[in-house]
């Protein structure tokens, strides 16, 4: 589908945006605050994109999604690799990539989710979700996001 794949353009041309700016600007931000307002960032343009209807205005938020996501994923990276001994680096991006292979499990249980009670109660669902459990982390380190 035509349609499908400007979307996907769209979140990835987003994504390579906010990379650039990270590794042009990447070291004057503090990487715990840009990975916590990159990741809220997501949250909210996903909240945004399922109301959408169009394929410009889901095309716009992606691309805004999608530098929100480079701007968390990579200052999540930046705060893993700058927290650990350079002999245990390889180690933690492993452990990391690994949480990964838990996606496939988790995108069965939303299709069947979405058959349940529809697509935007499902996304509606995991955005709350991930909104609360984004907010917890950020008052449980909160010294660690402001000094």
């Amino acid at each position: 589908e035509n349609g499908l794949g400007q979307l996907v353009a769209g979140f990835a041309a987003g994504a390579l945006t906010g990379s650039i700016f990270m590794a042009v600007a990447g070291a004057r931000g503090h990487p715990g605050r840009m990975s916590l307002f990159g990741v809220l960032g997501w949250y909210i343009c996903l909240a945004i994109f399922i109301q959408f209807e169009t394929k410009n205005a889901g095309f716009v938020t992606l691309m805004i999604m999608g530098v929100s996501h480079s701007l968390g994923m990579i200052s999540m990276s930046v705060l893993l690799l700058d927290a650990t001994e350079s002999r245990y680096r390889g180690r933690v991006m492993g452990v990391r990539m690994l949480a990964v292979y838990g996606l496939p499990i988790g995108l069965m249980a939303s299709g069947v989710l979405i058959e349940w009670i529809g697509f935007k109660a499902t996304a509606s669902i995991y955005i709350t979700t991930g909104i609360v459990l984004t907010l917890f982390i950020a008052y449980r380190w909160r010294t660690a996001f402001w000094r």
